[in-house]
């Protein structure tokens, strides 16, 4: 039997010959890129992904090792959840990485966890061969092992599994390439191991995960387009695909002129059984013989529960700037519009100046509806810093408390999630304060500060007509915008009129004219683009 042929010796060997150092580092900018095959491409994309590795392994052990030195620092602060030096070092982590601290705190416990259950694990991440995702996807998976003391020799197992792969059949002499699993296939392994080792705990790991069935939404940088937003429901397996395959029953029996796609007609159904405006009356099975949906208006009218802001110029159809919502999701000029002359919005015209809110005050204690509203517009999100929790859903908190002579009012109020409250209350080395209404400085346990203000808000500028009205409040603005909004659909209506369904129509008569065998002599004034001449006998036989 012939032996295999060794790899052919390709692309730029001595970066597959180094470990992911300074001096790696300085070989890749000896050269450049230009310069270089496609096979020397290849190598440079390995290094820098084991350079890119090493370095966040790297900054994961600071943040454990900043941990550790404030823990000595203060020995008592153990016992004080918003000064522990987890949540302590997550909060200096986040605002250092400019990312939230439900992330830092993520990634805390993640080398805390990696450095002493799966220490072979972290050391492939010490060494820049396994990217931390998968690390990550690997003690998640083995957090539900129930017989811990299998743990060792399940890593043992996957350690093994990881190295006998490589990226690459040149970098396996080495001994510093990647591994070649992508985070996918490592799962796969994962699981197929534990299952291997407890095949009782598949029921188990179903049933925990059952129990944390639900819906989530996002409308943020994940969705396809401005405007858009994902709604995901996690549920057993068995009800998802019934869910589905009944909404896509129920489309198929919809008219077939419908010009929608099937995808959009599934979503607009999804949508509006949600929300109770449409029941379907039709059991699954005689949908699935064929038998078409009975589907009915219930009556029940929905009412925005969101908070947008959008220049008064967009709604009266003077301009197309889009409006935000409070995290900064951005609604194009057609959908605030559609959501303003909704008759179950509500509206608050609010004061602003170069799109800050104009102050409002009160000397009670409690903040008083308007407040709460403008506070809630003009922060938009947590103060905290690289926090992005929505203001409406954040306590409105007194800068100075109000025991010690704080008063109610905009310079002295700021929306904080709970867990920024807690962090600034706390009585510890956390301090706030608010030099400009909206602009917040934060001073942290290391000495370090860090400044938050919102985004402004959308605005508008006016068209230069002299005669101009502006309007005097939000019942003549509504008035307004339901007459341009009645307006607009009457003109798409004969937009879409003279295209898609001036098609269909034009389809089925040809088709009842080739059926029918009858001549249909049209009138004189036919063919022109606002009217299309359909035969009575057409009608009569439609409607029989």
């Amino acid at each position: 039997m012939a032996e295999p042929e060794a790899p052919q010796d390709v692309g730029w060997a001595a970066l597959r010959d180094r470990p992911p150092d300074a001096e790696l580092l300085s070989l890749l900018e000896s050269r450049s890129l230009d310069s270089l095959d496609a096979g020397e491409l290849v190598d440079v994309l390995a290094a820098t992904k084991r350079l890119a590795v090493r370095c966040e392994a790297l900054g994961l052990a600071a943040a454990d090792q900043l941990r550790t030195v404030l823990a000595a620092m203060d020995p008592q602060a153990e016992s004080d959840r918003n000064l522990d030096p987890t949540t302590v070092a997550a909060a200096e982590a986040a605002a250092a990485w400019c990312e939230t601290r439900y992330r830092a705190s993520a990634r805390l416990h993640l080398v805390r966890s990696l450095t002493t259950e799966l220490p072979q694990v972290w050391a492939l991440v010490r060494a820049g061969r396994l990217d931390v995702y998968s690390a990550s996807q690997i003690l998640d998976l083995l957090a539900s092992v129930t017989d811990r003391t299998l743990i060792p020799e399940l890593e043992d197992q996957i350690v093994r599994r990881l190295l006998a792969t490589t990226a690459s059949d040149a970098s396996r002499a080495s001994g510093f390439g990647l591994v070649g699993t992508n985070p996918t296939r490592t799962r796969a392994l994962v699981r197929r191991l534990v299952a291997r080792a407890e095949p009782e705990r598949t029921d188990e790991d179903f049933k925990r995960a059952y129990a944390r069935r639900r819906v989530v939404t996002d409308a943020g940088d994940s969705a396809e387009a401005a405007g858009m937003g994902t709604l995901w429901l996690t549920h057993s397996v068995d009800r998802i695909r019934a869910i589905h395959h009944r909404l896509g029953l129920v489309a198929r029996s919809l008219p077939a002129e419908d010009p929608r796609s099937m995808d959009q007609q599934v979503a607009d159904l999804a949508c509006d059984i949600l929300e109770g405006r449409l029941a379907v009356d039709t059991c699954t099975s005689l949908l699935e013989e064929g038998a078409p949906a009975a589907i009915r208006p219930t009556g029940l009218r929905r009412r925005i529960q969101i908070n947008v802001t959008v220049p008064i110029q967009t709604l009266m159809g003077l301009r197309d700037d889009p409006g935000e919502t409070l995290t900064g999701e951005i609604v194009p000029a057609s959908l605030a519009r559609r959501l303003a002359v909704d008759p179950d919005s509500v509206w608050h015209r609010m004061l602003t100046d170069q799109g800050r809110c104009v102050e409002l005050s009160t000397e009670a204690y409690t903040p008083t509806t308007a407040q709460k509203r403008t506070i809630i517009a003009r922060d938009r999100t947590c103060v905290g810093v690289g926090c992005n929790h929505a203001a409406d859903t954040c306590d409105i908190d007194h800068g100075r408390a109000w025991a010690v002579g704080g008063e109610t009012r905009e310079t002295n109020l700021g929306s904080l999630c709970r867990s920024h409250h807690r962090s600034k209350d706390g009585g510890g080395p956390f301090h706030l304060r608010q030099p400009r209404p909206g602009t917040f400085h934060w001073t942290f346990p290391s000495g370090h500060t860090y400044t938050t203000t919102a985004d402004p808000h959308p605005e508008g500028s006016w068209i230069d007509v002299p005669e101009w009205d502006l309007p005097a409040g939000p019942n003549d603005v509504r008035a307004g915008l339901r007459l341009l909004d009645a307006a607009r659909r009457r003109q798409a209506a004969r937009e879409l009129w003279a295209g898609p369904r001036r098609d269909i129509a034009d389809r089925r008569l040809q088709q009842w004219r080739r059926e029918t065998g009858e001549a249909y002599e049209e009138p004189d004034d036919a063919g022109t683009d606002d009217h299309l001449h359909i035969p009575v006998e057409m009608l009569e036989s439609w409607a029989a």
